[in-house]
């Protein structure tokens, strides 16, 4: 009986108090006031309607929403109407001297089965300013300082843009310096993306283009990629003419490299010459525009003439190898051209059979 009489007595004064100074009792527990500005921590400012100034506490507004139901929850809703200025829906600025990290904005919200919102916010302007639903500015030191920080999903339902006001697509962003996105994915196997783009075939899931330019590098839905305007094309023409064309300066350009941990091991030069360590192939075929004039048919034209046995017998024991072909020290130096060593056994063979043939006439001469 005592504990009811003084709670009525204190909802008797705080009532009366509140009407004698323009306070309206809207229910239990609640003060709404239609025209003064509030202060803690600070002197009034009349521009703020409600300014929190806290200097000596671990929170300057802390909301705890647990109230439990099955309807929409919001941790802070805020809304912005009227006039043609710039609007903030939350505006929070932090500076921070210290290493610890700073948030511009935290909010958790729990309890109940309905949906819920840490913040949300609505700005409705008719003019042409730059509006900010939420406005969070973070400075200082520490390398963890976070204007927004978001455990779980985060949604957003139009545009969202880093860097810059441009709003051209759903997601832009516009790096003055430094990397633009840099996505890291430790979660591994196959259901673990750095990036995951999913489109149609003929779509294009990944794009880059110059300023003022068209696309220069596109990845289609179907996993072919083009670059255009650049160096390589893969699959680029509708009728597959071209697996892979890399375009290159022709002799100083190195078109494709392949390196392991000793270096590079296989080098296509722009002039087309190749590096590699060591070659495995079935058959290796050489086009006709590549023999030019090594092929040696011409040994069998009448008027060619051998070199005589005693002249071939000298240069052998002069210098230890056939005429025309590259001694053990050229090998060493230069290498093989396999081309040019085909066509130079191809033209000893030519001339042996010439030899052969005349050695065979002069048995039978003396065979008669």
């Amino acid at each position: 009986m005592k504990n009811l009489f003084i709670y009525s007595l204190f909802l008797f004064l705080t009532t009366s108090i509140a009407k004698a100074q323009n306070w309206g009792n809207v229910g239990s527990g609640s003060l709404t006031h239609t025209t003064w500005n509030a202060a803690i921590g600070s002197a009034l400012n009349p521009d703020i309607k409600l300014f929190v100034r806290n200097a000596d506490k671990l929170n300057g507004i802390k909301i705890e929403n647990t109230f439990v139901t099955n309807s929409v929850k919001y941790g802070l809703n805020s809304t912005m109407s009227g006039g043609l200025g710039i609007k903030y829906g939350v505006y929070s600025s932090v500076v921070n001297t210290g290493p610890e990290p700073s948030y511009g904005l935290y909010s958790t919200v729990s309890g109940g089965a309905g949906q819920k919102y840490g913040l949300y916010s609505t700005i409705i302007s008719a003019g042409q300013e730059t509006n900010y639903g939420v406005y969070s500015f973070v400075s200082g030191a520490s390398a963890n300082n976070f204007s927004g920080y978001f455990v779980g999903k985060a949604y957003f339902s139009d545009k969202v843009s880093i860097g810059t006001f441009n709003t051209t697509g759903r997601f832009t962003v516009d790096a003055t310096t430094g990397t633009g996105i840099f996505v890291g994915n430790t979660a591994g196997g196959e259901t673990g993306y750095g990036i995951n783009v999913r489109t149609p075939e003929s779509s294009k899931a990944f794009s880059v283009g110059s300023t003022g330019a068209n696309d220069k590098f596109v990845v289609l839905g179907n996993g072919k990629f083009t670059a255009s305007g650049g160096s390589i094309f893969l699959n680029e023409s509708t009728n597959f003419t071209q697996g892979l064309s890399v375009q290159a300066n022709l002799l100083l350009t190195k078109a494709f490299v392949v390196s392991g941990p000793t270096g590079e091991n296989f080098i296509v030069w722009g002039n087309g010459n190749v590096n590699a360590k060591l070659l495995y192939a079935e058959g290796v075929k050489v086009k006709a525009d590549a023999l030019g004039s090594y092929w040696p048919d011409y040994v069998f034209e009448s008027d060619y003439k051998p070199i005589s046995l005693e002249s071939l017998e000298k240069y052998i024991l002069k210098y230890k190898h056939l005429p025309e072909i590259p001694s053990t020290a050229d090998v060493k130096l230069d290498g093989v051209d396999l081309v040019g060593m085909n066509a130079a056994l191809l033209k000893k063979i030519e001339e042996l059979t010439l030899y052969t043939i005349d050695l065979q006439k002069q048995i039978n001469k003396l065979n008669k």
